[in-house]
């Protein structure tokens, strides 16, 4: 059973940033949603990965990065396939899976698991979720094959960023987003239903791109995801050839062999020297911001 001592969840400054008694329970959640997808991954067989601050954190600061706010996690793509596929019978009562492959509405090239689907601040929830709240969950990446021959995995990534700009912008109605979307129905040979759901249409697309190799031709792994340096960067696979546990906030989770190659892809050399970001690529900090003024108005309106 996941448990913490009661003084983990005071706030306290770490490296000079002020983490809040909040932010403290909510890692706490988040670990807890870890620790039920590695339960899962054991019983199947799956391999996951810590990756991007999650494994930056477990191997320079045994734990959280300070000023991180959620934990991401990556797949092989046979093990990422599988995980979507067998999640949802896996996972406990109420607690949900996100994904391109089993969500109308859901529209990110990587998956989710997430505790809830709503805020509860019942004294039941808050005691399961050391008093935490919010819905909180664990991002999973996909890890891909990348083409050997130069010019091959050039036309991958120029496909990919095509349609990655023309998803940021599709919403828009404006001249620049249908050439755009004009380009990309183009250089893909696709026909985009401009009165469906256009961003995730382009999700979609991006997943094909994504998937355009397998391992039996390949020699190398990517993150395509355009988040950080690694993206398109070139990672033996032997980097990956297993994981292997690593402290994490008093657990462990568990990281490639060969961390220090996938660090230095994400991060450079000097990964080890600090650089303090208060926001990631995908949300402002705390991720749980927009979820407290929900609270605080609910609670406004019942006095």
């Amino acid at each position: 059973m996941l448990e913490f001592p009661e003084n983990y969840f005071r706030g306290e400054e770490l490296e000079g940033f002020y983490v809040e008694e909040m932010m403290k329970r909510a890692w706490a959640a988040q670990i807890k949603v870890l620790k039920e997808i590695e339960r899962i991954c054991q019983k199947r067989g799956i391999t996951y990965f810590a990756d991007y601050g999650t494994l930056l954190g477990a191997v320079r600061h045994k734990g959280f990065i300070p000023w991180d706010d959620d934990i991401d996690i990556a797949m092989k793509p046979t093990d990422y396939k599988r995980f979507l596929q067998i999640a949802e019978q896996e996972l406990p009562e109420g607690w949900k899976l996100l994904s391109l492959y089993n969500n109308d509405e859901y529209t990110e090239t990587f998956a989710r698991v997430v505790n809830s689907d709503r805020i509860n601040n019942y004294k039941e929830w808050l005691d399961e979720w050391f008093g935490c709240p919010f819905v909180v969950g664990v991002d999973i990446f996909p890890l891909n094959y990348m083409p050997l021959d130069e010019d091959e995995a050039e036309i991958q990534k120029e496909l990919y960023i095509i349609v990655k700009n023309a998803r940021a912008v599709c919403q828009e109605h404006t001249e620049e987003a249908e050439q755009l979307l004009k380009l990309v129905e183009e250089v893909c040979r696709v026909t985009l239903d401009r009165s469906g759901n256009l961003e995730r249409q382009l999700s979609m697309l991006l997943e094909r791109i994504r998937i355009m190799y397998d391992a039996e031709e390949q020699g190398e792994l990517t993150q395509i995801e355009v988040f950080s340096r690694k993206s398109f960067c070139r990672i033996p696979q032997e980097a990956y050839e297993k994981s292997i546990p690593m402290m994490f906030e008093g657990t462990d989770v568990q990281v490639p062999v060969g961390w220090d190659t996938v660090l230095r892809a994400e991060y450079g050399d000097d990964y080890m020297t600090p650089i303090q970001v208060r926001s990631s690529a995908c949300h402002d900090y705390p991720f749980y911001k927009k979820q407290m003024k929900i609270l605080e108005e609910r609670s406004k309106g019942k006095q």
